[in-house]
């Protein structure tokens, strides 16, 4: 796995006023929020204590990305609270060359470990963390910050998963799909709403979620509402009991096994 080709994006950690302001600036115009997802006077905090503020820049130099990184003590490890792409330059390898970047930061300073959270009905963000990097779902994560109403969040509940990275071995290989042929227990219907399914006696389900949500959103906010309160209760469920989540499968669906007492679904 590696970034684009040098020469066509750098990455780089980001000190001054200038860049601070710039990332601050960049993000919350992601966000489309008065004020931004966070201010520059806290980046430059971040800095100061020597945790994890970078950009990514393009081959024009300019700013097309920014992450936000603390360390925690107690386990030792990353906590990467939020990363964001200029929409101009998505779907390029961004997000995967400031997450090797991070991944050597936390290296270089004997962080075995990255942790994260994202919404889980974000379906691309799903594939990217689970399958393209080999994350590991720890953790559902019921309305975490409450409503947050901006651009990227809507104004539905909070949920996220938990996922954590190991950074100590070699660089992430192929991508990791999880096993097909799991049991259906969450689809959509035709007009785009959840439908459950239920197979008490399977012992690998799988949960579908939208395949775009953002536009769910603006069509039907209702829908998203159901599909959160679904996966909360299969995904969340699972992962608070006797489950584990093993990806995504080629279908874009989440992949639970249960490893002990009753069936999921």
């Amino acid at each position: 796995m590696s970034p684009p080709a040098a020469g066509q994006l750098a990455v780089r950690p980001l000190a001054t006023t200038a860049e601070l302001d710039a990332a601050a600036g960049l993000l919350a115009g992601i966000w489309r929020e008065p004020g931004g997802p966070i201010s520059s006077d806290v980046l430059s905090a971040l800095v100061l204590s020597r945790n994890y503020v970078a950009g990514a820049y393009d081959a024009s130099g300019r700013l097309v990305a920014a992450s936000v990184a603390w360390a925690s003590p107690e386990p030792v490890e990353l906590h990467s609270h939020l990363t964001g792409v200029e929409r101009s330059a998505r779907g390029r390898g961004v997000g995967l060359a400031l997450k090797l970047h991070q991944r050597a930061w936390a290296r270089e300073r004997r962080i075995a470990s990255i942790t994260w959270t994202f919404d889980p009905l974000q379906r691309a963000n799903a594939w990217f963390n689970l399958v393209r990097l080999g994350a590991v779902a720890e953790r559902y994560l019921e309305n975490l910050y409450g409503r947050m109403d901006d651009s990227v969040n809507g104004d539905d509940d909070s949920d996220r998963l938990l996922v954590r990275w190991d950074v100590s071995g070699d660089d992430p290989g192929a991508p990791r799909r999880a096993p097909s042929g799991s049991a259906p227990v969450l689809v959509a219907g035709s007009d785009g709403r959840p439908v459950e399914t239920p197979a008490p006696a399977a012992r690998r389900v799988a949960v579908a979620v939208p395949a775009d949500v953002e536009a769910l959103r603006r069509r039907d906010p209702v829908a998203v509402g159901l599909w959160r309160s679904a996966t909360r209760r299969l995904i969340g469920g699972a992962l608070s009991g006797n489950g584990r989540l093993l990806g995504l499968d080629e279908e874009g669906r989440y992949v639970l096994e249960r490893t002990g007492g009753s069936e999921t679904g």
